[in-house]
C-alpha cells in the first residue's frame, strides 16, 4: 500500500481538536510507559540472575560451611520471591496500559490522524509477556 492509498483512507475524526490532542497524549504516555515497564522488567531479571551467579560463586569459593550455605539458600529464596513480586507488579501495570491504549484506540479511528501511518495489524501491546 503506497503512501498516497493512506492519504486517501484517512478518515476525519468527530472529536474536537483538543479532545483528540488530549487522547494523543494519553496514546503517546501509555506507549512510553509500556517500553519503561519492560526495561525495569528486564532489569529485575538480569539483576536477579547476577545476584543468583554471585550467591554461587561465594558458595564455591569463599567457604562451604553449613550456616553459611543456608544464609545463601535463605538470600536467593528472598531475592527469587523479591523478582517474582516485582514482576507480577509490572505486569499488572502494564496491563493497566495496554487497557488506556485499547481504549484510545477504540475512540479515535484506526485511519485518523497520527494514528493513520501505522500498519493495521501493529500494536504496542501485542509484545509477549514473559519474552
Amino acid at each position: 500500500m503506497s503512501d498516497t492509498d493512506l492519504e486517501a483512507e484517512i478518515i476525519p475524526s468527530p472529536l474536537g481538536e483538543q479532545t483528540q490532542q488530549e487522547l494523543g497524549q494519553i496514546y503517546d504516555d501509555s506507549t512510553r510507559t509500556s517500553l519503561f515497564i519492560k526495561g525495569i522488567q528486564w532489569r529485575t531479571v538480569g539483576s536477579t540472575l547476577i545476584l543468583f551467579v554471585v550467591v554461587i560463586a561465594l558458595a564455591k569459593f569463599v567457604s562451604q560451611a553449613g550456616d553459611f550455605i543456608r544464609i545463601l539458600k535463605v538470600a536467593i529464596i528472598l531475592a527469587t520471591m523479591g523478582a517474582i513480586f516485582m514482576l507480577v507488579i509490572l505486569q499488572f501495570w502494564q496491563h493497566a496500559e495496554g487497557q488506556k491504549i485499547r481504549a484510545v484506540e477504540k475512540i479515535i479511528p484506526a485511519r485518523s490522524g497520527k494514528f493513520a501511518r501505522r500498519s493495521p495489524g501493529w500494536r504496542p501491546t501485542s509484545i509477549a509477556i514473559f519474552c
